[in-house]
């Protein structure tokens, strides 16, 4: 299970799972719509249908399978991007500037941005909801 994934400054994707970190010499969007057309869509779809449904103006979780919700914590636009997996966290800390994240794995991450990190957790929940029926 992929745990998170951010763009190196030479474009390439770290991809962290399963206690490894994997590099891929590939875009998001590639790589993305690689997972994406086993399902007949695409990143550009899945990410229209999201923000038509939920309303939501920008940063949108993307549901990839039952297994990978990518929760947008800076936009795959933007040098650094980076992505988390709502259902690899296990827990969350919420310190004065910053969450602490404990993933599955026991793997702990320390980020800055507290509250798009929230909101993201808000709207995970709103979309997993909603696939319920």
């Amino acid at each position: 299970m992929i745990d998170y994934i951010i763009k190196q400054n030479d474009n390439t994707l770290d991809i962290y799972r399963d206690h490894l970190v994997q590099n891929e010499d590939t875009t998001f969007q590639k790589f993305l719509n690689l997972r994406f057309q086993n399902q007949l869509t695409s990143l550009q779809s899945r990410e229209q249908t999201t923000k038509r449904i939920f309303g939501y103006p920008s940063k949108v979780p993307l549901y990839v399978d039952n297994t990978t919700l990518l929760m947008c914590v800076r936009s795959y636009r933007m040098q650094g991007t980076f992505y988390i997996n709502y259902h690899a966290i296990s827990s969350y800390e919420v310190k004065t500037n910053q969450i602490r994240i404990t993933f599955h794995t026991k793997h702990t991450l320390l980020i800055s941005q507290k509250h798009t990190f929230l909101r993201q957790i808000g709207r995970c929940q709103e979309i997993l909801q909603f696939l319920k029926g």
